[in-house]
């Protein structure tokens, strides 16, 4: 996942998304992202 500053807070970079890949995995991510659930 590429998040071009720190900071970013596009889907894939907020703390959702990063706990999502910290205990899930990468390609968890893409399956089934939390972070579409939090808008």
């Amino acid at each position: 996942v590429q998040c071009g500053f720190r900071g970013s807070l596009g889907p894939p970079c907020n703390a959702a998304g990063f706990i999502d890949r910290l205990l899930l995995g990468e390609n968890h991510l893409y399956q089934h992202p939390v972070y579409r659930r939090t808008k």
